[in-house]
């Protein structure tokens, strides 16, 4: 995490409109002993309404290494998948 910031300071919430942006100090919160940023103020008072289902899943370490390796490794917050209503984040792309 960066400097404490779920998904690298970017905006959880956004990730489920397919878009990868970095949160502001403005719109930040914490929740489960974590802090979150968010691009908006809208999207902040999204995850306050439902903050679990914006959660990362796999603490926010690359769902590829957990699954594969059972390593805990950092991701590049602009690699991402919405899967089945879940936001995975992974260290690099492919394809």
């Amino acid at each position: 995490t960066k400097k404490g910031f779920v998904a690298e300071g970017y905006d959880v919430v956004a990730y489920f409109s397919n878009i990868a942006i970095e949160g502001s100090n403005k719109f930040s919160t914490k929740f489960a002993g974590v802090k979150f940023k968010f691009f908006t103020k809208e999207n902040l008072e999204v995850f306050k309404k439902s903050p679990k289902k914006y959660i990362p899943e796999y603490g926010g370490y690359c769902a590829y290494a957990i699954g594969v390796k059972a390593k805990k490794v950092s991701i590049d917050p602009k690699t991402f998948e919405i899967r089945d209503g879940k936001l995975y984040l992974f260290y690099n792309s492919w394809g």
